[in-house]
């Protein structure tokens, strides 16, 4: 008799059930990507998901809660592969070119990421804000530490940060809707100018 390949703990070709429900939850990550990154998280069904990731419902609801839990998870994904490259990039002896140079380029290597991550994710619901807000204040340290310390002051460098973040996704956001007309290196540069400066004047306070 042939094995169902979702009967719990059971092996299908080779595959325990825990690969592969795995293996079905990586196929809609990459879905969400596709689909929000392209059509927008609004116009994305559940069907559409599916169709997209080749399975059906009832293997999305095996791993996701509802199409807001699934763009909850694929951000999340964004962000922290994200975060790693860029991290690193920290040790660096041009980190800030080398930090700007990851984001950037992951952004304009893939619009559908720039997508998710400034525009999909803003004003879906609290639990999605508090993510974004998380992923700005993570971000927001990352750029206050290639500068070197605010002033020695928790208060400062945190103001320093945001401000920094701030402008750098600010940047990155109207990059994104002019379809990455101006050259990348030349955004990467005056970008780290920016944060180079910040720290020069830093320091002369």
């Amino acid at each position: 008799m042939r094995e169902d390949p979702a009967t719990p703990g059971r092996r299908y070709r080779g595959i325990a059930a825990g690969q592969r429900q795995e293996a079905r939850r990586q196929r809609l990550l990459d879905a969400a990507l596709a689909c929000f990154g392209t059509q927008g998280y609004h116009a994305t069904s559940v069907r559409a998901l599916c169709a997209e990731a080749g399975l059906t419902e009832r293997y999305f609801y095996e791993s996701f809660a509802n199409s807001e839990d699934l763009l909850r998870a694929v951000y999340e994904t964004l962000v922290a592969r994200l975060r790693a490259d860029m991290a690193a990039m920290a040790d660096r002896p041009d980190s800030v070119d080398a930090v700007l140079g990851v984001y950037f380029g992951a952004i304009e290597g893939d619009p559908r990421i720039a997508r998710i991550l400034f525009f999909e994710v803003l004003g879906v619901s609290p639990a999605v804000d508090q993510l974004y807000r998380q992923a700005m204040e993570d971000f927001a340290v990352l750029l206050a530490d290639l500068i070197g310390p605010a002033g020695g002051d928790g208060t400062r460098r945190r103001i320093v940060g945001d401000g920094l973040v701030g402008a750098v996704v600010h940047i990155a956001m109207r990059w994104t809707l002019g379809h990455f007309g101006t050259p990348r290196p030349q955004v990467v540069a005056i970008c780290a100018d920016l944060l180079r400066a910040m720290g020069m004047a830093d320091r002369r306070a």
